[in-house]
């Protein structure tokens, strides 16, 4: 059996890389960290990603976001170690409180992983990248998904107006700012609040030439949707 330890998403990443590989997956074994319960879950092991959606989500021969397996038990989230100097009894404090609990039914691996974030107090990055992930699993769950989205807006909010000044970022950073910027404006215009969402776009672009050019595009094509009043994810064109 393996003893999967908890990951804490610390640090958002708003670039999905391909994978050269076709999707596969593959049933394994696992042992809850806080309770001890033994499992099986399927896992994700390779994609392809052929495209992407103005949300960020990865589109190809793959799952997205990649499976993450769920103790059936107190259902904590259970993936693969990246993040050392985790305290156990603080991670079992978290998943059996009445908080993390009263949070479990009906919602996705995600969400629960965006919940133990906001009980921990992780910033805001994190926890819009999380929700986010989550906001893909409930797609045809429309309360479920729009209660993704709001989640995900607020945190983005929170970490663009907790970020550096333009003037003291390092430039190089300046990309990954555009990009969260980018993806707080199609937030709004997935939950049809069109005027704020054209708002936030055509700030965005009127700032271009000191970021990054390759938003142009993506943010025409965002003001004709908004224009159209469509509030449905689509394809990068």
């Amino acid at each position: 059996m393996k003893q999967m330890p908890w990951v804490c998403i610390a640090v958002l990443t708003f670039c999905a890389a391909a994978v050269a590989y076709a999707y596969t997956a593959s049933e394994e074994d696992f042992v809850c960290p806080v309770d001890g319960t033994e499992f099986k879950a399927w896992v994700t092991n390779s994609g392809y990603q052929s495209g992407q959606r103005l949300d960020l989500k990865p589109l190809g021969a793959l799952v997205a976001p990649w499976d993450i397996p769920v103790c059936p038990s107190c259902h904590c989230p259970v993936v693969q170690l990246t993040f050392e100097g985790l305290e156990l009894d603080d991670l079992r404090r978290v998943i059996l409180s009445d908080a993390f609990q009263g949070s479990v039914e009906g919602n996705s691996p995600y969400y629960l992983i965006g919940r133990y974030l906001e009980l921990t107090g992780e910033g805001p990055e994190a926890k819009a990248w999380c929700f986010l992930q989550a906001s893909w699993q409930v797609e045809d769950q429309p309360e479920r998904y729009r209660h993704c989205l709001m989640r995900v807006q607020q945190y983005l909010a929170q970490a663009i107006a907790d970020g550096p000044e333009p003037a003291d970022h390092d430039p190089s950073s300046e990309g990954d700012r555009a990009t969260l910027r980018f993806l707080d404006a199609e937030i709004l215009r997935l939950l049809g609040r069109y005027e704020e969402a054209k708002s936030r776009f055509v700030t965005l672009r009127e700032s271009l030439p000191a970021i990054e050019p390759g938003f142009g595009p993506l943010i025409d094509f965002e003001l004709e949707l908004i224009a159209s009043k469509d509030a449905s994810p689509h394809e990068c064109p």
